[in-house]
C-alpha cells in the first residue's frame, strides 16, 4: 500500500461579534471558507470586476487553480486508482467549531488537515480563513453577526505542536504526518483493553 502526507492543524479565534452556529456550524465553515477562497484567486470575472457564472471547466487556469484544487478534485493523470471517478475526496477536512451560540469576546477552536499537496496552499487556506472572519461566520453574517479574528494557529502531530500562524505572520512550521507513520505507530500499541473497577 502506498503512503500519503498530511498536516493538522488547530486554529483558535476571538468573535468580534454574536455568532449563532447553532445549525450545521460544519457546513458553514466550508462554505464560507470556500466563497473567500474562490474570490481570493478566481480570474473569472466581467470587466466591471464582477464574477462570471462561468463554470471551473471553462477556465485557462484551471489545473493551476488554488479553488480548483480544493473544491472539484480530479485523479491525477496517469493513476489506476480513481482514475474512473468524476468526483474524487477533497484534500482537506474541517473539525468545525463547536456548535451553539457565542457572544461577542467569546473564544472557540477548530482543526483542519490538509491532505497531500493541500499542504503547499497554506498560506491561501489560511487567507481564506481570515478573510471569512472579517465578512462573518454565522447566520445573519450579512447583519454583522459571527465576525471572528485568528488569535492563532498551530500544526500538530506526534505530541508536538509548532505555532505556523500569529500577528498576520505566516510561519513554514507545519509538522508532516504519514499515514504509513501513522499504521506503523498503532501496530505498535496494539494490545488487549482491560476494564478495572
Amino acid at each position: 500500500m502506498g503512503d500519503i502526507s498530511l498536516s493538522q492543524f488547530e486554529a483558535k479565534i476571538l468573535f468580534d461579534s454574536d455568532a449563532d452556529l447553532s445549525r450545521w456550524s460544519g457546513n458553514t465553515l466550508r462554505s464560507g471558507f470556500g466563497a473567500h477562497l474562490r474570490s481570493l484567486v478566481c480570474i473569472q470575472r466581467n470587466a466591471d470586476g464582477a464574477k462570471e457564472t462561468a463554470a471551473c471547466e471553462n477556465c485557462p487556469l484551471q489545473k493551476a487553480c488554488v479553488y480548483d484544487y480544493f473544491y472539484n478534485s480530479h485523479p491525477p493523470e496517469g493513476v489506476k486508482v480513481l482514475r474512473k471517478q468524476n468526483d474524487i475526496p477533497r484534500p482537506f477536512v474541517f473539525d468545525p467549531p463547536i456548535s451553539g451560540r457565542h457572544s461577542a469576546g467569546s473564544a472557540n477552536d477548530f482543526r483542519f488537515t490538509l491532505i497531500g499537496r493541500g499542504v503547499e496552499y497554506l498560506p491561501y487556506f489560511l487567507l481564506a480563513l481570515r478573510n471569512l472572519g472579517e465578512s462573518g461566520m454565522s447566520r445573519g453574517y450579512r447583519l454583522g453577526y459571527g465576525k471572528y479574528r485568528i488569535e492563532s494557529v498551530d500544526s500538530i502531530g506526534y505530541g508536538a505542536r509548532n505555532n505556523i500562524f500569529s500577528a498576520d505572520t505566516v510561519f513554514n512550521r507545519a509538522i508532516p504526518l504519514s499515514y504509513q507513520e501513522m499504521i506503523k505507530g498503532s501496530a505498535e500499541h496494539r494490545g488487549d483493553l482491560i476494564c478495572a473497577f
